[in-house]
């Protein structure tokens, strides 16, 4: 049967695809059927009004959906590797276990989407709206998600190991047991934020915001702005060991006075501000002992 499918924006008919199925069969399946075919003919996606489509365990690898309508779309198990989906709007979808490595999602807006278990290693999500998605259990690792917005999130045991979240919202997200090692969260918004169990190993903090987040043992505690770049650093106890970290410098306490000593002199405010951090940043860790 002939089924048309919608630009999103204008209403005109994007294309017709031929599919086979039950004229009985639920819109959604016939949807799915359609952007399938769409695939295999090469017919334009982008844009395209797909919403609510049932695309359950779907090869769209490499696929051209720019701005493409999938809100309210199930794409559990879907394998979406390297597609191409900026500006797309995915509100409400559901892309459990979907895989979605290297897949380019600049802008899209995954609003309340379920990513449970989703593979998004690589994928760049710069911009990209996550407010309220369920991500729990998801790989990020190294995924770009500068200023991307995840506010009030699930990413409880997500991996985001080397992740880019510099100026990403985390307001309220929930990062219990999430591997955050080696991710750069300069100027992040963590915000009450729960990060009970979270490994923050090797992470840069620098510039970030976490008044009110819970549930660290030993929260890093930042300080500056240091010099004529004006940087921000912090310390934090890694091993039960103090580590301070400004720019390209991470080292132990002595090493940091003894830096920013010989730079700006033993009495500069600097000094007393990297000292200050460091008493705080031990007090913590004595309060979690205790």
């Amino acid at each position: 049967m002939k089924f048309d499918v919608f630009n999103r924006f204008t209403g005109a008919v994007q294309f017709t695809a031929e599919i086979e199925c039950a004229e009985d069969e639920s819109f959604s399946i016939k949807l799915g059927l359609a952007v399938k075919w769409a695939i295999k003919a090469r017919a334009n996606l982008a844009g395209a009004n797909l919403a609510g489509a049932y695309l359950a365990e779907a090869c769209l690898a490499r696929a051209y959906l720019a701005e493409a309508n999938l809100a309210e779309a199930y794409l559990a198990r879907a394998n979406l590797a390297g597609a191409y989906l900026a500006g797309a709007y995915l509100a409400g979808a559901n892309l459990a276990g979907a895989y979605l490595a290297e897949a380019y999602l600049a802008r899209a807006n995954l609003a309340r989407a379920n990513l449970a278990g989703a593979y998004l290693a690589e994928a760049y999500l710069a911009r990209a709206n996550l407010a309220r998605a369920n991500l729990a259990g998801a790989n990020l690792a190294g995924a770009y998600l500068a200023e991307a917005c995840l506010a009030g999130a699930y990413l409880a045991e997500a991996n985001l190991a080397g992740a880019y979240l510099a100026g990403a919202n985390l307001a309220g997200a929930n990062l219990a047991g999430a591997n955050l090692a080696g991710a750069y969260l300069a100027r992040a918004y963590l915000a009450g934020a729960y990060l009970a169990g979270a490994n923050l190993a090797g992470a840069n903090l620098a510039g970030a915001n976490l008044a009110g987040a819970k549930g660290l043992k030993n929260p890093p505690i930042s300080f500056g702005c240091v010099g004529k770049y004006k940087r921000t650093g912090f310390v934090i106890i890694e091993n039960e060991e103090i580590v301070v970290r400004l720019g390209c410098f991470k080292g132990s306490e002595k090493g940091a006075l003894k830096a920013v000593g010989d730079k700006y002199g033993k009495k500069s405010g600097y000094v007393a501000m990297i000292k200050a951090a460091c008493l705080v940043a031990r007090e913590y860790a004595q309060e979690a002992k205790e």
